[in-house]
């Protein structure tokens, strides 16, 4: 199982250098995390450099193109709630990943059938 523990408001000091910093341990520059993450090289430049951090739909893309956890991101960029510990193995992280991908009317269903045998368990 993949322990995706986060403690705490914002875990970093600055989404930009937080970002920046992930950018150069994969060796890419923004014009390559510009063409994995399909963001434009402004953009990227101007979350680097400001303390700003970007939309949830941005900060997804930035997770899945620089291997990141889409929670770690989220967390850094301060969407999840303060001391929140989410504990997701592969599997589970990719059954969210299909459930973001469903029409409205299927993720209902899903989410009922969720809710139910959570209420049973």
């Amino acid at each position: 199982m993949v322990a995706l523990v986060q403690r705490g408001g914002r875990m970093i000091d600055n989404f930009g250098v937080w970002i920046k910093e992930k950018r150069n341990a994969n060796q890419y520059s923004q014009s390559r995390l510009s063409a994995v993450t399909g963001i434009s090289k402004g953009y990227i430049g101007y979350i680097e450099t400001t303390n700003t951090p970007p939309s949830r739909k941005m900060c997804e893309k930035l997770a899945a193109g620089l291997f990141l956890s889409e929670t770690e991101v989220m967390t850094n960029a301060g969407y999840y709630p303060v001391g929140a510990d989410i504990y997701l193995d592969e599997t589970e992280l990719d059954m969210v990943r299909k459930f973001r991908t469903l029409d409205p009317p299927t993720k209902i269903v899903v989410k009922g059938i969720i809710d139910r045998t959570y209420e049973e368990g």
